[in-house]
């Protein structure tokens, strides 16, 4: 585990791209222009604070100086996957700094009930991953456990006010995919979770408590869903066959593309999990026939259905073997029989596995080390931070935190021009690499002095 002094250096040394500079300052002023605040002086050497709705409300004017400060301090320190925060977990070191910092400052940004209610099952979500990887890992607790279940709860019950408020608001269709993107996330993790319990027992008692909670918002989810679903299609009047055909179109889009993507992932992840992901795919397959002869006999309330159903199906295909594959949750290590019998060409003779099997890192004893991931092109990714892309599996290296590592998260491990493994150097890697922003931070009493780039940026009264 990284040391605190080695953490807080990623913290002094962490970039952030021009894009996501940009971003941060458009949501700012965006925010500045939804809510407009004020300072005036009022008599001898006093301030007054502000707002055009209520000048004198003291709590509303101290919360919007604190989230000011969190949007200063957030614009600094960097956004995305650059920040560091970002990827920790209960009882990290910089996890009071995404939870207080970088989820406030999302909360800010989040004008309007429809993004509220995105954003609150986005970080339910959040919570319940958090879950899991303590877990997987073995590490969470029966407090920090029962910690994470009170917080999914609160922001489950933030998104369902906000979404019933966007329905209330004439945003019906907006309400409906908030259900049931929230449907299909739940479900998701209702199977992670009782998948855990069964491979992971001695993490059953503490996963429980959570996994009940899952349980009891899943089908409110999908109670709401099919409630709002039904209004939105009583919305359609006369055009109920359009309506019904249009979500057939994208029920089938998603059934492609869960198609494409087992096929991509099917060397990485175990048989059941490609059995698990094509038996969804297959119902959704036969949800959308079932619904084309519901077409037919002029039933297209219920083609509607239908279809809406097989989009998800085919969803949950794509989430789940991806969630699978992201805990390590049976993820393959190694080749059997009947696969090796498989890759038999019809003359007798076997093809070169790794060709087939470009992604797959696993030896055949197992014993593949943690710090290794999948490249491409029998690439692959090694050392403490993932920075190494290379043709040898297990590359060890000292752990050091820099804020050029994080630019390889979402790059491209691969074969190069000269027939070698590296990183494919595309815009948007070169950039990271280019742009940065080094922020320290001091903190003194009674002020937070921000330093960029070894020069005093600005100071904070606190």
């Amino acid at each position: 585990m990284n040391t605190i002094e080695e953490q807080l250096n990623a913290l002094r040394k962490t970039a952030m791209t021009a894009g996501e500079k940009d971003a941060v300052r458009s949501a700012t002023a965006s925010y500045m222009g939804e809510h407009p605040f004020f300072v005036r002086k009022h008599g001898v050497g006093r301030l007054q604070y502000g707002t055009s709705n209520d000048i004198n409300n003291h709590y509303k004017v101290i919360a919007k100086i604190r989230m000011t400060i969190a949007i200063i301090i957030a614009l600094l320190l960097g956004g995305g996957t650059s920040f560091a925060a970002e990827n920790s977990l209960p009882g990290d070191i910089l996890y009071p700094v995404k939870v207080h910092v970088n989820e406030n400052v999302q909360e800010v940004i989040a004008v309007s009930n429809e993004a509220e209610a995105k954003l609150q099952a986005k970080l339910a979500v959040r919570r319940l991953d958090e879950a899991e990887k303590l877990a997987m890992e073995g590490k969470l607790s029966a407090e920090t456990s029962a910690d994470l279940k009170t917080r999914f709860e609160e922001h489950s019950e933030s998104s369902k006010e906000h979404r019933i408020k966007t329905e209330e608001s004439g945003k019906t269709d907006a309400a409906a995919s908030i259900s049931s993107d929230t449907e299909v996330s739940l479900e998701m993790h209702k199977k992670l979770l009782e998948d855990m319990e069964e491979s992971k027992p001695e993490m059953k008692g503490f996963l429980g408590g959570i996994l009940d909670g899952v349980r009891v918002y899943l089908k409110e989810s999908g109670d709401n869903r099919a409630e709002i679903e039904t209004k939105v299609f009583a919305g359609e009047g006369s055009d109920e066959k359009a309506a019904a055909e249009g979500v057939l179109s994208a029920a089938q889009n998603k059934i492609e593309e869960a198609k494409k993507y087992v096929e991509k992932q099917k060397a990485n992840v175990s048989a059941e999990t490609r059995a698990e992901a094509n038996a969804r795919i297959d119902a959704a397959v036969a949800a959308v026939a079932e619904g084309k002869a519901k077409i037919e006999v002029e039933a297209y309330a219920d083609a509607f259905a239908l279809f809406k159903k097989a989009a998800r199906e085919a969803e949950m295909a794509k989430r789940l073997m991806s969630a699978r594959y992201e805990l390590n949750l049976e993820v393959k290590t190694g080749k059997n029989e009947t696969e090796d019998a498989n890759n038999e060409k019809s003359d007798g003779t076997v093809e070169d596995n790794a060709n087939n099997d470009k992604n797959d890192t696993g030896d055949n004893d197992g014993n593949d080390e943690n710090n290794t991931s999948k490249g491409e092109d029998g690439c692959f990714v090694g050392g403490c931070s993932g920075q190494i892309c290379s043709g040898e599996k297990n590359v060890i290296t000292t752990c050091e935190m820099k804020s050029e590592y994080a630019c390889y998260k979402e790059a491209k491990c691969e074969r190069q021009p000269d027939g070698k493994c590296g990183w494919t150097q595309n815009a948007k890697l070169k950039q990271c690499l280019s742009v940065g922003v080094n922020v320290e931070i001091k903190i003194g009493t009674p002020d937070v002095n921000v330093e960029v780039n070894g020069e005093a940026e600005s100071a904070l009264g606190l």
